[in-house]
């Protein structure tokens, strides 16, 4: 019988190949990661949620109603609800933005005018209310009683003299800067502002004028009625 030898280099090079095709052992594990940025808009009316004016003397017709003055510029910060007068306290609509972005507000009435409820064929103009406004947060100047950087609003140039009421949407609040840290994002704590209410004072100036003309004086007399509308807020993100 032939006897088989294997040579000694071919068994040493069989034994190179098993050791050049050897793989390290790994493993992988996966965790997954994700932030999820939700938007936060929120626009809150704190109160003063429903303003009538009631007119049932000659003197209500002759001089107006409503809460107006310089007194209104200066009542911000904590002396809201304490410095103002009976007036300012009723015809007062306080309301706050939460927002996780830059924003705007937007306002105005529902319809064109005022209508009767007696006789929907009543009508009176929306100019004859206007609204002053301040605030009490941080995105506000109480110094010197105007929407400061970065909140601006339609009125800034002078908040005391009222702007008449107009039909929706009137930007109302708009972001005064895109650069930060200007941005009018914020909590509630930055963004709480005071709508103020007066109807048929005959004071003009405003950057939308109310009727200078007081309803007493009026040349075509406003039947007597109950005159309503609904004045819409909206906010959106910008």
């Amino acid at each position: 019988m032939k006897k088989i030898v294997l040579p000694i280099f071919l068994f040493c090079l069989l034994l190179l190949s098993q050791k050049t095709n050897a793989q390290a052992v790994r493993d992988r594990g996966v965790l997954p990661v994700a932030v999820n940025l939700n938007l936060v808009l929120r626009f809150q009316i704190i109160d003063g949620g429903n303003i009538e004016f009631v007119f049932n003397s000659i003197e209500d017709y002759r001089i107006g109603m409503g809460a107006r003055g310089a007194a209104i510029q200066n009542a911000t910060g904590a002396g809201v609800g304490t410095t103002l007068t009976a007036d300012q306290q009723m015809y007062r609509t306080r309301f706050t933005v939460s927002a996780s972005r830059r924003w705007a507000l937007s306002y105005g009435a529902e319809q064109a005018t005022f209508m009767g409820t007696d006789n929907v064929a009543n009508t009176l103009a929306l100019n004859n209310v206007g609204i002053t406004m301040t605030g009490m947060g941080t995105h506000f100047s109480a110094a010197t009683g105007v929407a400061s950087v970065p909140t601006a609003d339609f009125a800034a140039a002078n908040l005391v003299l009222p702007c008449a009421l107009t039909a929706f949407p009137t930007v109302l609040i708009t972001d005064a800067a895109a650069v930060a840290p200007n941005e009018n994002t914020g909590s509630a704590v930055e963004n709480d502002f005071c709508i103020f209410w007066q109807c048929g004072t005959g004071t003009g100036g405003g950057v939308t004028p109310m009727n200078t003309t007081t309803i007493l004086q009026q040349a075509a007399s406003p039947n007597p009625d109950r005159y309503v509308t609904n004045v819409l807020f909206e906010l959106d993100a910008l």
